[in-house]
């Protein structure tokens, strides 16, 4: 049972790792009887998506407000068979989303620095852990987008969440006819 777990694990890495370069592929039917479980819960981040300008990145360890409930910095990460670790994280885009992979269940709070709020105007509305209903604990900085761990966690495999835009603006439309007093 433990083999399978790992072939299953191993092949959902290998699938996020190439979606994440190369867009949506298609999976052979034994490649989806692999991952049944997973796919229930995340197909849509790995179907009629296409690699993010987002590159591939490794998380830093936490410290300061976004640490764990007791104040410890989280567990070492531990590597899997393909040499990931919860701090190896992946992105993918559809036209309404970003889907953001750990590569393993994490440990702690999580820090993701390509998420910070300079990116090209955009700032994050929601994110959300696909498969769960438990409201994310999340801040976007000016540095990093700082994720709080979910209390509710797989057991096992790639973690993704799922990140949606808001609209802003750098600068507010001016009315013309609104004029601004001088100090």
């Amino acid at each position: 049972m433990a083999h399978a777990q790992d072939a299953a694990k191993t092949a959902v890495q290998q699938l996020v790792n190439t979606v994440s370069q190369q867009g949506s592929v298609k999976l052979t039917a034994e490649q989806e009887q692999q991952m049944t479980d997973w796919l229930k819960v995340n197909s849509e981040s790995v179907r009629n998506v296409h690699p993010s300008t987002f590159k591939p990145e490794v998380l830093v360890e936490m410290t300061g407000r976004f640490r764990n409930a007791d104040n410890a910095a989280p567990a070492p990460a531990t590597t899997t068979a393909n040499g990931y670790t919860w701090h190896d994280v992946r992105f993918a885009e559809s036209d309404t989303a970003l889907y953001v992979f750990l590569m393993d269940v994490p440990q702690g709070d999580m820090r993701i620095k390509a998420l910070h709020t300079a990116i090209n105007g955009r700032i994050i509305g929601t994110v959300k852990l696909l498969g769960s209903t438990e409201r994310m604990s999340w801040e976007q900085e000016e540095r990093e987008l700082l994720l709080e761990k979910p209390h509710v966690l797989p057991k096992d495999g790639v973690v993704v969440f799922k990140i949606t835009w808001t609209t802003y603006y750098k600068e507010k439309p001016r009315d013309p006819s609104i004029k601004i007093l001088e100090p």
